[in-house]
């Protein structure tokens, strides 16, 4: 789910031609599965991404991805 979330993420955010190549994830606290939505923001750090997945109340994961073009 977590990387469902990532690849719809990167495609609206960074571009459609976009894919992740690369992933490094730390989980720090289940998704609710009751919640609809989730906040996923980017920071780009040296080539990579830097990414974290939160609901209204608690940070989920973390981690980096890295992108290539298709």
């Amino acid at each position: 789910v977590y990387i469902d979330f990532l690849e719809t993420a990167v495609k609206r955010e960074i571009g459609k031609s976009i894919r992740i190549s690369e992933v490094k994830i730390q989980y720090f606290k289940e998704l609710n599965p009751a919640k609809l939505w989730v906040n996923i923001g980017f920071k780009k750090n040296e080539g990579r991404y830097l990414f974290v997945i939160s609901d209204d109340h608690d940070l989920n994961a973390a981690g980096e991805v890295v992108l290539e073009d298709f």
